[in-house]
């Protein structure tokens, strides 16, 4: 029905990873309850897997079954369609601290506020 096809779409915008034209964005919401032992898993047009696997106070990304890293906090990743990072975007109302452990890059540690873009 449209109305579950309309809840899907928000439940995967909220803690889930949503692919758009150039990009994908990775939600990451570890306190929401939707995410509590969560698995979001999405083909994507390039015929690979993105996942999102909560645990704690973070998620594990992973692309084609290649490990992309580990965030901690509430924030948005943002990508291109090969897993590369571009940006973090703030998605709570409220400041939050991110750890962000990216694979082949230094672990960060930062505080992120509302609608705030960093670019990585």
């Amino acid at each position: 029905s449209p109305a579950a096809l309309v809840m899907m779409d928000y439940t995967w915008r909220l803690a889930g990873v949503v692919e758009e034209f150039d990009r994908l964005e990775w939600n990451i919401r570890p306190s929401h309850a939707v995410s509590k032992g969560a698995v979001f898993r999405l083909p994507t047009d390039g015929k690979s897997t993105a996942e999102v696997r909560y645990s704690g106070r973070g998620a594990d990304l992973s692309l084609g079954g290649k490990k992309l890293g580990r965030i901690d906090g509430v924030t948005r990743l943002i990508t291109n369609k090969s897993g590369a990072p571009m940006a973090l975007l703030g998605i709570s109302d409220t400041p939050q601290k991110v750890t962000l452990r990216l694979t082949g890059h230094p672990a960060r540690s930062l505080t992120i506020t509302a609608n705030q873009r960093i670019s990585l």
